[in-house]
Formats: structure tokens, sequence, C-alpha cells
């Protein structure tokens, strides 16, 4: 079960993340040992930009299980979701960094970026 679901569109924001005006988002979330984060980002493979392999600072205390794009299957130039899922191993806190970029040499970097504090207490 997971206790929190942090979603970030572009006309619709829960949980405090900023909407796509390009500014940094940040959140502060706690979970149980028994529960995990849900973290639902907008994204667009059309335009060249993805999210990047997300960044742990501790990753003794949360771990990546799940991640992946859901997009329109009739329309592919509409933009989906990134969907990931992070399981609680340990009590502590940790930031979770999401950074959305055109991969290649000279692309855009940092377009949205996200941080998550995680705190998993007992």
């Amino acid at each position: 079960m997971y206790s929190w679901m942090i979603t970030r569109t572009p006309t619709h924001t829960s949980n405090a993340i900023n909407s796509s005006t390009g500014r940094i988002g940040q959140k502060l979330v706690t979970i149980s040992r028994e529960a995990g984060l849900h973290v639902t980002l907008c994204s667009n493979p059309s335009t060249g930009f993805r999210w990047e392999p997300v960044t742990i600072s501790d990753p003794t205390i949360i771990e990546l299980r799940y991640q992946q794009y859901v997009g329109h299957t009739e329309d592919l130039d509409k933009a989906g979701f990134e969907d990931l899922l992070f399981d609680a191993k340990k009590s502590g806190t940790t930031t979770v960094s999401f950074h959305y970029s055109q991969p290649w040499a000279g692309g855009t970097k940092d377009l949205w970026s996200v941080t998550v504090e995680v705190t998993v207490s007992e």
C-alpha cells in the first residue's frame, strides 16, 4: 500500500508539487516502513525530454521498485506520465531527486526538477 502520491502535471498539482512553469518543486513526505511512495510525473518523449534516472541520497532507506512511462496509445504527441513506485527499507530520511532533460549533448537540462525529502518512520 502506498501512503503518498505525488503528482506533477501541466494542469493539476497535488501535495504541493509545482505546475509546469519550470520552477523547481520541493516536497516533504513522511511514510511508514510498511508503506511506500508513489510518484507520477508528466512526461512527453515526443519532445525529446525524459526523466533522468532517479537520484536517491541514501538508497538504504528507500529504493525504486518500479518505473514506467504511461502514454497515450491513440495520440503519441500528447503528454503521458512517468509512474514510479518506491519501497521503504528502513527508518530515516533521504532525498529523492528527479530531473526532466533532453539527454543528448547540447540538449536542454533540468527543464523541470522535483526534489522530495522522504522520512520513513517506524
